[in-house]
C-alpha cells in the first residue's frame, strides 16, 4: 500500500518540483501531506496564470482602443488638411478667373480706344 501511495505521489512530483521529498519518504502520512501541498501549489499557480492572462487581455484591449483613437484622429486631421487644400485651390481658381476678367476688360479698352491720327502736313508747315 505504501508503494502505491509513493507511485501516486511520484506522478504528482512530475508536475511539482517540491515533491522530491515524497519519493524518499516511505510513510503514508508524509505522502499524504506532500500530495496535499502539491495540489495546493498547483491550484494557486493556475489561478495566478488566469489572473495574468486576463490582465494581458485588458491591456491588449486598451492598446487596441488607443490605436483606434489615434487612427481616427489621424483620419480627421487628414480630412481637415484635404478640406483646407481644396479651399485654397478654389481660391486660386477664383483669383485666376478675376485675372482673366481683368484681361478681358483691358482688351475691350484697347479695342475702344481710337487709333492715333497721322500728323497732318499743313500743321507741320505752319509750325516751321
Amino acid at each position: 500500500m505504501s508503494s502505491s501511495s509513493v507511485s501516486s505521489s511520484s506522478s504528482v512530483s512530475s508536475s511539482v518540483s517540491s515533491s522530491s521529498s515524497v519519493s524518499s519518504s516511505s510513510s503514508s502520512s508524509s505522502s499524504v501531506s506532500s500530495s496535499v501541498s502539491s495540489s495546493v501549489s498547483s491550484s494557486s499557480s493556475s489561478s495566478g496564470s488566469r489572473v495574468s492572462s486576463s490582465c494581458d487581455t485588458c491591456q491588449q484591449q486598451q492598446r487596441c482602443q488607443q490605436q483606434q483613437q489615434q487612427c481616427q484622429q489621424q483620419q480627421q486631421q487628414q480630412q481637415q488638411c484635404q478640406g483646407r487644400e481644396r479651399e485654397r485651390e478654389r481660391e486660386r481658381e477664383r483669383e485666376r478667373e478675376r485675372e482673366r476678367e481683368r484681361e478681358r476688360v483691358r482688351e475691350r479698352e484697347r479695342e475702344m480706344r481710337p487709333l492715333p491720327l497721322p500728323p497732318s502736313p499743313s500743321l507741320s508747315l505752319s509750325l516751321d
